[in-house]
């Protein structure tokens, strides 16, 4: 489990699953589950990616490819999701 603080808020990030046996179009790929927990909102992101030659290289690229959506998305999510005593001016400045 990953956990830190943003924006006044605690991220936990914790792997939930691992499917490395799926085929598609006769190609494998490695599935991974992250469950993400920001307060006591709970999340599930998916991420994928296909096996070329390392299975561990591509887990991990599959982990990133689930946590990357939601971190793309921090600056924007946090203002929707900022403790009432934080101010906007503190966030931008």
């Amino acid at each position: 489990m990953v956990r830190f603080v943003f924006n006044g808020w605690t991220w936990q990030f914790a792997i939930e699953e691992v499917n490395s046996a799926l085929i598609v179009a006769g190609k494998p790929y490695v599935i991974v589950v992250v469950n993400m927990l920001i307060e006591s909102r709970e999340d599930q992101l998916i991420g994928s990616a296909l096996v070329r030659q390392d299975p561990f290289k591509a887990t991990v690229l599959a982990t990133l490819d689930a946590v990357n959506r939601r971190v793309q998305a921090f600056p924007a999510f946090a203002v929707v999701l900022m403790p009432v005593e934080t101010s906007e001016e503190e966030i931008s400045g």
